[in-house]
């Protein structure tokens, strides 16, 4: 009966082994080792090619993400800054700064400042600002500020807008006082700050923007000026120093005609003001940072 040709095969493969264990044990021992060493090598060099492939190809997406580090106010939802403010060079107060997450793609961000105990006694200070702006392109929706200071009555601004319009209402009591054409992507005083983390965070050196108050507009030019490095509470930053014009238009305080806002913005993904100075009637404020929530 004639062998079939499975058969053939099969015997062919069995005697090739024999062959392979017989060469095997036909080595020195220290040909052995040699030979499994020269194997394990080898098994080693295959498994360090297909980790070098895995890592570039799985981990390619997430390297790319992290490098595009475009800001968006809703990125800044959920942070939330806190300063220590003095007066001169005397412990006068605490703000914070904070960005929320409404749910309905909008974002605020909020402003609150009070002074110490201390000084409550001759100048008590209370500041709320908000800002309600669309969480991707950053349109302003409302501006609002309550704000006391001294012993006289709080003075309280609302503003409304209308993006698609070109239209801000100042607002009182429910009715509207005041209506300004505003230009397209007007920011209020508190927008703005973002506004300018955001450029940062885009690569800009100089950043322009129009803001009102709800009394007057004005161009803002920001040119970034020099670098330096911030030893804070929350830590050690590298900054460069951002002088926006603020000139008519009210923000924190109230502010000495002509005077200057300084802010030390971090170089940082995040672009965080670590360092802000403001003059004021009397002297000036420096807010510096002591805790970051969020980040």
């Amino acid at each position: 009966m004639a062998t079939s040709q499975k058969e053939i095969k099969i015997s062919f493969i069995l005697r090739r082994r024999m062959r392979q264990k017989e060469s095997k044990s036909s080595l020195s021992p220290y040909s052995r080792r040699k030979f499994h060493l020269i194997r394990n090598v080898c098994a080693l060099a295959k498994f360090l090619m297909i980790l070098f492939i895995s890592i570039h190809v799985l981990a390619g997406p997430l390297m790319a993400s992290q490098e595009v580090a475009i800001l968006r106010p809703i990125d800044f939802a959920g942070e939330e800054l806190h300063f220590d403010l003095k007066w001169q060079s005397i412990p006068a107060g605490k703000a914070v700064l904070k960005a929320v997450d409404n749910g309905d793609g909008t974002v605020t961000y909020i402003l609150t400042a009070k002074s110490l105990a201390y000084i409550d006694f001759f100048y008590p200070v209370r500041i709320k600002i908000e800002s309600t702006v669309n969480g991707e392109t950053g349109e302003v929706f409302r501006y609002y500020k309550h704000a006391k200071e001294g012993w006289g009555k709080a003075r309280v601004r609302e503003v409304m807008f209308d993006p698609k319009k070109g239209i801000a209402k100042r607002v009182s009591l429910g009715k509207t006082v005041k209506t300004l054409h505003v230009p397209q992507g007007v920011q209020d005083p508190l927008s703005a700050l973002y506004l300018y983390r955001i450029m940062a965070s885009q690569g800009m050196k100089e950043f322009t923007a129009y803001i009102t108050d709800g009394k007057r507009v004005i161009k803002s030019v920001v040119p970034a000026l020099n670098q330096k490095e911030i030893e804070t509470p929350a830590g050690r930053f590298k900054c460069v120093l951002l002088q926006p014009t603020m000139e008519g238009v009210g923000g924190l305080f109230t502010k000495s005609k002509g005077a200057k806002v300084k802010v030390w913005m971090s170089q940082n993904q995040w672009r965080i003001p670590v360092k802000l100075k403001s003059k004021v009637k009397i002297g000036h404020f420096v807010g510096i940072l002591t805790k970051i929530i969020g980040h």
